[in-house]
């Protein structure tokens, strides 16, 4: 199972993310940011990067077709060919989620934009403003030149 414990993130990550996440406690009073997962292992990653899809008979790999569901595909990262952020220790990733009252509220009017963006004042990248797939609760490290 993923972690979602910070001490698994690189320390820059881990600074950035309670730094961005004191701002939004002080501002949004009533929403918690938490972590989801922080490392994740590459077999966990296949797992997730099959979610809504399935192979065909050839041995490819086709999307699911989720119209009208809430889950859709996770990832673009499958943890054997491509490495997520999330497959190395420490950890250049994180995904969040916010709570309200206690219960994750997955609609993104709930913050996530706004966490999002406090964390790149901070220096991180924010899966939210990703070109094409957008990954609204998934925070990482830039990457060096």
């Amino acid at each position: 199972m993923p972690t979602r414990d910070l001490a698994d993130a690189s320390p820059a990550l881990y600074q950035a993310f309670v730094n961005a996440k004191a701002v939004f406690d002080a501002v949004r009073p009533g929403r918690v940011v938490i972590p989801i997962c922080v490392y994740r292992s590459p077999e966990e990653q296949w797992a997730t990067w099959m979610t809504a899809r399935h192979q065909l008979p050839s041995g490819t790999w086709a999307e699911d077709d989720v119209t009208g569901h809430h889950r859709g595909i996770l990832t673009n990262c499958d943890g054997r060919m491509t490495l997520s952020n999330h497959n190395y220790r420490p950890s250049r990733a994180i995904d969040f989620a916010v709570q309200v009252d206690g219960t994750i509220d997955w609609n993104l009017d709930a913050g996530y934009a706004e966490f999002g963006h406090l964390c790149v004042a901070q220096g991180l990248v924010y899966g939210g403003d990703w070109i094409g797939f957008k990954d609204h609760d998934h925070l990482e490290l830039r990457k060096l030149a």
